[in-house]
């Protein structure tokens, strides 16, 4: 399911959680809709490591990140504006990609 936000003021971090299983891969989007967003995703798993942490797109883009789960527990989602900098409208979703056996 797709969950809309906003990130308001820029220095808002918006956090979402999702039950990983060991062995699946997942996506997760975070797709600009409005502002002037430079939007930041970082995961963390249950001990809230952080896993993952990208930004590869400038002001007013997507991003998306693919990664592998090693232990069951819940994930954190975390979307942010990069340097607390903007802020605006967004739309994130989370997708199982790869399956365990």
């Amino acid at each position: 399911d797709n969950i809309e936000a906003s990130i308001d003021p820029g220095d808002d971090n918006d956090f979402f959680t999702y039950d990983g299983l060991a062995g699946d891969s997942y996506t997760v989007n975070a797709l600009y809709k409005s502002g002037s967003l430079d939007l930041i995703i970082r995961i963390y798993n249950e001990a809230q490591d952080l896993i993952e942490d990208i930004n590869n797109t400038s002001e007013a883009g997507d991003e998306s990140v693919t990664f592998d789960v090693t232990e069951d527990g819940v994930i954190f989602i975390e979307i942010a504006s990069l340097n607390s900098a903007s802020s605006g409208n967004y739309e994130v979703n989370a997708l199982t990609v790869n399956k365990a056996d």
